[in-house]
Formats: structure tokens, C-alpha cells, sequence
């Protein structure tokens, strides 16, 4: 759509009163309300007034965009006829639009994203020429080359539509689009004031010209009128406020000339109206497309303007922010020769999609983004083929005319009418308007662009992106556009890296694994979890962000100080065997007052590769492999889990790592820490499978194995040996039992939304797995409640099995021992819920 998108403002007036039945704007049964009962004339009436608000907002800008396009002074002569050419490639897009969009009220017209690039088109052509060519040559030339470019973009857009590739539409810098923007309004600027006074004006230097009494006399009215178009569109919320003001200023032109005694003859010798031009019929502009004039072989020189121009020149959006739509006008982006045709894909998607996303998020009804892309198209390879130019949606008249609820394509016929009696009538209508009536639309749509972008977007971007549009926006004015919009994207990408390498991709979590064990393992565990570090990893690793996550590693880890610093850090000393021991981090820096309280030094790091998404070289070898040294020297052993398998070859072959430091998960590799914190402060016979209960029963507690204590126990428990997949229990089942295994494995599950009444759902997951000396299925035989969790062996095991008949007997005849095995069970259970709180901090 064109950029009136940003500068014609959605009213939020009282004809958006209600229109929740959104449905019915898409061509659905109407809503059952009054409108129902109007009468058709009532409707017609209402949809007529509606399309001619919409002309009146529509037909000023056309004359506007042909004054850009044909800038050069060659095409003075047949301005009469290009104008009506403009004006025609309108109609066949509006055309279009009410047979192919799926919106009956959608407002299509050319658009002023690719202006600039259509305006190099038609004065590269010129310039190539020369003067020896003549002027029907060039004109020829310069719209069947036009026309073509506007077919094939269209062509492209088609295809885009109708392999569903809408979607790729995300991957623009917003900031190098808001430079070429408010290069745009820029652009518009100038042709405003060139219109006004007929001087060539395109860029500072020119703009000398105007410093005399006469030029600004004349650019006055046109800037005084562009800015009280731009007030009225943003202050007044009546509908009809806009084009009353647009009609009102041309009226006043004829009541002041008139009323002074003036005529048109004088107005057009002091230079307010154009010269009166030969009348121009519609056989004139068929002429135009006089292919023995057309010079062929300027063509391919045009390819790479065209290549250029071609991300632009289908480009029309409107960006919805938050909840409320900001007019973001058009797109560009140029790349070098060998991805201008992938820039055109993303450009042109991004601009039509955009529309329609706009589109659908005010009205709340999901729209077909492909379909409304391939109509987009079609619009576009018919204007083309008819030698017209690119278009869009009009998403501000697209908007107002569905808050109006004119839900009709009427309103678009009348648009097509208006413009098309525009076309056939005979007189020029610039030798009767005047002048600065068509450049203060242009220049409305320039102050509002550049001060959308230049001044406004300031509280919408980051300082940095900021920064990057301002830079886009020099580097096309002083270097060129194409030079310029590559310069832009040089910066996105480097505000990109320097923005990505400051997230913060590194994060403690305070993990146990969902190994069951006994209490003695769990106690050892429990005193010597913070020498366990656990970090997640998350999102791309690359050479921006080694050094952070470097930083952020170390500052993790602590190790014990050089006793040439132990001075320095003794006030956040920990204690280590009875011995007065100082940590720091690794980092260099001394432990904070919070932390001195975690007395152990780190000996495993873990770190959980779950989130990462991939890895470069830089980032392994700058960071990982230089950590792996690191820890190396301070004996802290590195686990890695969840690693991607282009990351682990990464790693293995740049020798950072060995195949016994990668796990499948976190859980694993958090329990291979537990298991070697346990087995090295015990024999290495501590898990080796038990047969007697009295020695399972020692090593839970910590009693010397040949402790004869529970040998009495030994006669209430029964050894169990059950195969693998056997269950013990399972949810919901009654709890008439509790177990200790001796030997094999156990896994135990429950079901994801912690049901239990019935049974087993189909979401079951497991949660833990009991190690030998492990016990299971206590809690719920001491709360004598049904089962919350199932218990399956996961290879050929051994249990001893207590029953509740035989722990009442045992309570009747062993009533020490029988409070002692309490005792140690509610222990035990008080560890785990200990632990479930420290995982919770």
C-alpha cells in the first residue's frame, strides 16, 4: 500500500461504534442489527459517500507520484498524458482488488515505496539516451521498461503467495528500513517544493534556488498546507475532517483569486497553476507504448537499477505496535547484485504482509496472508502488462472504510470511477489546479514520514537501533541509495552482534538428580551439593560470546586461594576439616557475605547444553577450551549434557573434550556427580549389591557393616527377586508395603497432572530411580493413603519387602527396634523434602 498508510490516520471515530461481528467484514452474512433493516438506497447513499472520501484522499497523491517519477525535464512535454497514466495503473489496482482480495472494503491503489527507484528508472533511461535520441524514444522506453519491472515483481509475488512463503517476511532491520523512510519523506520534500515552483529540487544544494521572495511565496502554501493536512489527520477524529480540509484549501485557491479580480491567465503567469497543455485523450496515451520508438537495447544497462529497485517497489506496510497501529510506510532493501533478487523476496513479502497483518489485528479476524499476497501480485502483473506501476493495499483507507462499515466493494467502484473519469476527461488537470495543492500532499507525507522516523520512533527503538537508523539515513544522503542501504545493513548487523553477545547466556540452577538413595547417601549428598555447579547454557554460542559467558562461568565456580591472597579474603573463609580454609571465585573475585555460609570449593561443573541452539569454532576454543585449562588446574571435573551432535564433534575434535564428559541429559550427569561424591567418601564396595537386610540397614544409617543391631529385622522382611519391567505397585493401588533394594534397579513414575484415583493415565512420566540401599513405596505406607507413583524394576532386582502385617508385629515384639526403623524412615523422608526446598531456592 502506499504510504498514505502512515500519513492518512485511522480516525477513531464514532463510525468504529460497533462492529464486533467482525466475521460479517469478510463478505459473511451481515450482523443482525439495524443495518439489516436500512433501506438499499440508504446503503448506496452511504457507500457512495465513503468511495468519494476515498477519491478525494486517493486522486491529489497520483499527481504527486507522477511528478517524482518523471522528475527528469525530459518528460515535461507529456506530463499531461504520464499523469493519466499513474492515474490508470490506480484504477487497475483497484480493479483487481475488488475481484481478488477476500476484503470487500480494501482500498488499492500505487503506492510510494519504490518512487524513488521508478524515478532512477525513468532518468537512467534518459540520461543513457542522450540527447541525439528523441523524446517519444525515451518516453516509450522509459514506461514499457517500467511496466515489465512492475510484471515481473508481480510475478514474484504470485509465486510467493502460492508456495504459502508469506511467512518469510521477518528477517528486515527495522532500523535501515526507518532511514530509508525518512529518506523518503526526504524525497517527497523536495518534490513538493519542486511541484510548487517548478525548479528541479533533489537534494541540499539545490534547494539554493528557493532562497528567493518569489520561490518562497510560491513554496508557502504548499508547505502550510502539507502541515495543516498532517493536523487534521492526527487531531480530528471526524471521518469527513480530512477531505473537507483537502477541499476547503482547493476552494479557498478559487474564492482568493477570484474575489481579488485575478484570473487563471494570471495565476498561471505568476506560477501558481501549470501552463495550459494540449488535451490529452486516451488514444494519446496508448501512443505512448509505441514499440518501434522503444530502444531495446538500454534495457539490460536497467537491469541492475531494476534489481535495485525491486525489494522497494512492491513494498507497502503498515506495522501494527502493541495494540494500537503506527504507520510504518514502505520498505527497501538493496544488497549486493548476487542477493537482489533474495532481497526482493523478503522485502515484498514483508511490505504486503505486513498490510494485511495490520489489517487483521484491527479487525481480529485471521486473514490468508498467502492469498492476500498472491492478489497483492496479480494486481501488479496486470498493472505491469497495462504499463502501469506497482501498488498495494491502502491499509489506512483500507480501515477506515471497515470501521465505517461500509462493508461493500461499491465504495471501490466508485473510487474506479472517479479516478477513470479522471483519465478519459480530455483537460489536464494541472493547468487548472494549482500547484501547491499536489505538492502539500506530497510534502504532508514527507513531514510526517521524517518526523515518524526521525523524531517520534525515538521512544519505540532502542538507543542503539536509534543510532542505526540515523546512520542509514546519512549514509543514503551522502553516499547514494543502493551504497547506503548496504552501508545500513553493515550497521543492523553489527548493532545485532553487539546487542546478541550481551544477553546473558549463562544461568545457575540448583539441580539433584531423581536417583533414590539411602540416608547415608543422602546426607553425604546433601553436605556436598555446592561443590556441584549447575549451569544452563542458552540460545547461539558464537565469537561474541565467549568472553561473557567465559566471564559468567567463572564468576560461578570457587576455588580454594593462594595462600599469598588468603590474607585479603579471610573474612569470607570457609572451614574444611577442622582447618581454616579461604575461597574465592575464579574470577579473582572474594565470596559475598551471602555465600559464606558454601564452604566447599567447586568440583564438578555441569553445564547443560539443553537450550543451545549451535556453536562456531571461535566460541569452543576461546571459551571452552581455554575453560577446560581452567578447571583443569584447579581439579574441577567438566560434565557436559544435552549436547547437540554437531557441537559434541566440535568439541571432541578440537580435543576440549572427552567421549566420558558427555551425558544425555542433566539428570545423568548430575548423577554421575552424586555417585563419585559418594564413592569417594566411602570404600568402593558401598553399592555393590546386598544380600542381608541387617547390612542394608547399616549402610543406611551409617553403622559399621558388621554391626549386629538389626539382625533381629532380618525375620519381618522378605527377599524378594523379581525380572525386569516387574511392577511392585502402581497409582492408586493400596499401600500395604514399603521396600529396600538390594540389588538390580528401580524406576519409579506417576502421571503428569498428578492424578491418582484413576490409575494410570496415558501421560505417565517417570520421576526418580531408587539405587541400591534405596528405599521405596514409604511415604505412602506411612501415610496409609493410595499409591501416588508406580514402581517398575528396570532390570532383574532384589528387594526386601515389609509388609503392614509384619511391621505390626515387628512394633509388638521388637518395639525399640521398631521405633528405630521409624525413626531412620522419617529421617529420611525429612532429607528429601530438605532437599525438594533447597531445589526450590
Amino acid at each position: 500500500m502506499g504510504h498514505r498508510g502512515a500519513s492518512f490516520r485511522v480516525p477513531s471515530i464514532a463510525l468504529a461504534d460497533d462492529f464486533s461481528d467482525k466475521s460479517s467484514m469478510l463478505g459473511g452474512p451481515p450482523a443482525s442489527s439495524s443495518a439489516d433493516a436500512a433501506s438499499a438506497a440508504a446503503r448506496l447513499t452511504r457507500n457512495t459517500i465513503y468511495g468519494v472520501i476515498n477519491a478525494i484522499l486517493a486522486i491529489p497523491t497520483m499527481y504527486g507520484y507522477a511528478a517524482i517519477i518523471f522528475s527528469h525535464p525530459d518528460f515535461a512535454t507529456f506530463m499531461p498524458i504520464l499523469t493519466k497514466l499513474v492515474m490508470l495503473s490506480s484504477v487497475v489496482h483497484q480493479i483487481m482488488f475488488c475481484l481478488l482480495s477476500t476484503l470487500p472494503f480494501a482500498i488499492g491503489q500505487v503506492q510510494d515505496a519504490g518512487l524513488i527507484f521508478l524515478s532512477a528508472i525513468a532518468t537512467s533511461i534518459c540520461v543513457k539516451l542522450g540527447p541525439e535520441a528523441t523524446l517519444e524514444a525515451k518516453v516509450s522506453t522509459t514506461v514499457v521498461t517500467i511496466g515489465l519491472a512492475t510484471a515481473l515483481l508481480g510475478i514474484t509475488l504470485v509465486a510467493l503467495g502460492k508456495f504459502k512463503l508469506a511467512g518469510l517476511v521477518s528477517y528486515l532491520p527495522m532500523p535501515v528500513v526507518g532511514g530509508y523512510l525518512a529518506y523518503i519523506g526526504l524525497f517527497c520534500l523536495f518534490a513538493g517544493l519542486s511541484l510548487c515552483t517548478g525548479l528541479v529540487i533533489n537534494d541540499f544544494t539545490s534547494t539554493l534556488q528557493l532562497l528567493t521572495w518569489n520561490n518562497v511565496v510560491l513554496c508557502l502554501p504548499g508547505v502550510v498546507g502539507g502541515y495543516v493536512f498532517l493536523f487534521v489527520s492526527q487531531k480530528c477524529d471526524d471521518a469527513f475532517s480530512l477531505p473537507g480540509v483537502i477541499v476547503g484549501v482547493l476552494f479557498a485557491f478559487y474564492v482568493l483569486l477570484f474575489g481579488f479580480g485575478y484570473s487563471m491567465a494570471d495565476a498561471r503567469d505568476a506560477g501558481w497553476v501549470g501552463q495550459l497543455t494540449p488535451d490529452a485523450n486516451f488514444s494519446d496515451m496508448l501512443s505512448l507504448f509505441s514499440l518501434k520508438d522503444v530502444q531495446w537495447h538500454v534495457m539490460p544497462s536497467q537491469i541492475t537499477t531494476w534489481l535495485d529497485c525491486l525489494p522497494t517497489l512492491m513494498t507497502n506496510r503498515d506495522i501494527v505496535v502493541c495494540s494500537y497501529v503506527t504507520s510504518f510506510g514502505r520498505t527497501v532493501l538493496t544488497d549486493l547484485h548476487v542477493l537482489y533478487r533474495i532481497g526482493m523476496t523478503f522485502v515484498v513479502a514483508f511490505g504486503s504482509c505486513l498490510d494485511v497483518a495490520a489489517i487483521e489485528m484491527d479487525m481480529g479476524q485471521k486473514l490468508d496472508l498467502n492469498h492476500e499476497l498472491a492478489s497483492v501480485g496479480w494486481s501488479n502483473v496486470v498493472s505491469g502488462l497495462l504499463g502501469g506501476y506497482t501498488g498495494s493495499y491502502i491499509f489506512s483507507q483500507t480501515i477506515f472504510t471497515y470501521r465505517s462499515k461500509t462493508n461493500s466493494r461499491v465504495v471501490g467502484l466508485v473510487v474506479i470511477l472517479s479516478e477513470f473519469a479522471l483519465v478519459v476527461m480530455p483537460m489536464g488537470l494541472l493547468s487548472y489546479v494549482p500547484r501547491f495543492f499536489f505538492a502539500a500532499t506530497l510534502i504532508f507525507i514527507a513531514i510526517d514520514l521524517m518526523v515518524e522516523w526521525l523524531v517520534l520512533v525515538y521512544h519505540k527503538v532502542l538507543l542503539r537501533e536509534y543510532l542505526v537508523l540515523w546512520l542509514s539515513f546519512i549514509a543514503i544522503n551522502v553516499v547514494d541509495l543502493e551504497g547506503g542501504m548496504v552501508i545500513g545493513i553493515g550497521f543492523a548487523i553489527m548493532n545485532f552482534f553487539v546487542g546478541y553477545s550481551q544477553v546473558r547466556q549463562v544461568q545457575r540452577v540448583h539441580k539433584r538428580s531423581a536417583a533414590v538413595r539411602n540416608f547415608v547417601s543422602r546426607t553425604i549428598i546433601a553436605e556436598e551439593r555446592d561443590s556441584i555447579v549447575f549451569l544452563e547454557l542458552h540460545g547461539y554460542l558464537f565469537f561474541g560470546t565467549a568472553v561473557h559467558i567465559m566471564n559468567d562461568v567463572k564468576k560461578e565456580l570457587r576455588i580454594l586461594v593462594h595462600p599469598s591472597h588468603a590474607a585479603a579474603l579471610q573474612p569470607y573463609g570457609a572451614l574444611e576439616q577442622g582447618g581454616a580454609v579461604t575461597l574465592e571465585h575464579l574470577d579473582g573475585t572474594p565470596l559475598a557475605p551471602s555465600e559464606s555460609t558454601n564452604r566447599l570449593p567447586t568440583r564438578y561443573l555441569v553445564l547443560d547444553f539443553k537450550r543451545v541452539t549451535g556453536m562456531d569454532a571461535t566460541a569452543a576454543r576461546s571459551c571452552f577450551l581455554i575453560l577446560r585449562e581452567l578447571c583443569a588446574s584447579h581439579r574441577i571435573e567438566i560434565l557436559y549434557a544435552n549436547v547437540l551432535p554437531e557441537i559434541q564433534t566440535l568439541l571432541l575434535n578440537n580435543e576440549i573434550a572427552d567421549e566420558s564428559n558427555f551425558h544425555r541429559n542433566g539428570d545423568a550427569a548430575v548423577e554421575r556427580c552424586e555417585t563419585d561424591i559418594v564413592l569417594n567418601s566411602r570404600n568402593n564396595s558401598f553399592f555393590r549389591p546386598n544380600e542381608t537386610l541387617p547390612l542394608l540397614l547399616n549402610r543406611f544409617v551409617g553403622r559399621p557393616d558388621d554391626s549386629e543391631f538389626f539382625n533381629p529385622l532380618a525375620e519381618y522382611f522378605t527377599k524378594v527377586v523379581v525380572s525386569h519391567d516387574h511392577s511392585f505397585y502402581k497409582i492408586s493401588d493400596a499401600s500395604g508395603a514399603f521396600y529396600i533394594l538390594a540389588g538390580g534397579g528401580v524406576d519409579l513414575y506417576m502421571n503428569k497432572d498428578g492424578s491418582v484415583d484413576h490409575g494410570e493415565s496415558s501421560s505417565i512420566t517417570m520421576l526418580e530411580k531408587v539405587c541400591v540401599g534405596g528405599m521405596f513405596g514409604e511415604v505412602d505406607f506411612f501415610l496409609d493413603q493410595p499409591r501416588h507413583m508406580t514402581a517398575r524394576s528396570n532390570v532383574d532386582s532384589t528387594v526386601y519387602c515389609l509388609t503392614r502385617d509384619e511391621y505390626m508385629r515387628m512394633k509388638a515384639q521388637q518395639p525399640m527396634l521398631w521405633n528405630e526403623l521409624r525413626d531412620l524412615i522419617m529421617r529420611s523422608m525429612a532429607l528429601t523434602i530438605g532437599n525438594n526446598n533447597w531445589l526450590a531456592m
